[in-house]
């Protein structure tokens, strides 16, 4: 299933309205932005919600006019972002989002700001330079990057922690089955105990009855 949403840049700065939508296994869902500036900064931020496997990660791709066949940004296996970017292009942005196992219920915005030409300097806008264009999207991808790594991080301690607790509670479960099972056998040696003793006792008294007689 494909979604279109436009966004078409009229003044200096645009932005869309939060919007939540259900992401379908095997399905793709893909949102437009319109740049008609060579200088914006596009911003963006998604969470998923819930998903269908207990799980809140999803895989995303960025087209941009210069690449609308190959991804200029993929990501996989993130439950949430907030990033921003050069758009030196005019033309459309897409960003698809995929989730091939399960559904999932995501939360997006989208925003775009164009730094144009004729902008006065004391508008309370500046302007940015290609040169730091190119250093923000060089932060931003070393950014991305840490978070890739603190997201796997976290995934991983999140995986010890689980493996853990479970460790722990077959530990607890054994403890308590190992001391029924102590219990019982204590009782068990107990009532044999007693049972023997009644019946010696009475065989006893049935002896002493036989020598009388």
């Amino acid at each position: 299933m494909w979604r279109l949403a436009l966004m078409c840049l009229f003044a200096y700065t645009a932005s869309s309205s939060p919007i939540t939508f259900t992401l379908f296994a095997g399905s793709k869902e893909c949102f437009y932005v319109r740049t008609l500036d060579t200088s914006s900064i596009i911003s963006y931020y998604y969470t998923v919600q819930r998903g269908a496997d207990h799980r809140m990660d999803v895989d995303y791709d960025i087209y941009t006019p210069e690449s609308s066949q190959i991804a200029a940004i993929s990501r996989r296996g993130e439950p949430q972002g907030e990033w921003s970017f050069a758009a030196p292009h005019a033309g459309q942005y897409a960003f698809c989002f995929h989730s091939p196992i399960a559904d999932r219920i995501v939360d997006l915005d989208i925003e775009v700001v164009a730094l144009g030409e004729n902008l006065k300097p004391n508008s309370g806008l500046f302007k940015v330079s290609t040169e730091n264009f190119l250093l923000s999207e060089e932060l931003g991808n070393t950014l991305d990057l840490l978070e890739q790594q603190l997201t796997i991080l976290e995934k991983n301690a999140n995986y010890y922690r689980e493996r853990s607790r479970r460790n722990q509670l077959t530990l607890e479960a054994i403890s308590s089955r190992i001391k029924r099972t102590s219990i019982a056998g204590l009782l068990f040696v107990i009532g044999v105990g007693f049972v023997s003793q009644l019946i010696a006792n009475r065989m006893g008294i049935i002896n002493l009855r036989q020598h009388a007689a």
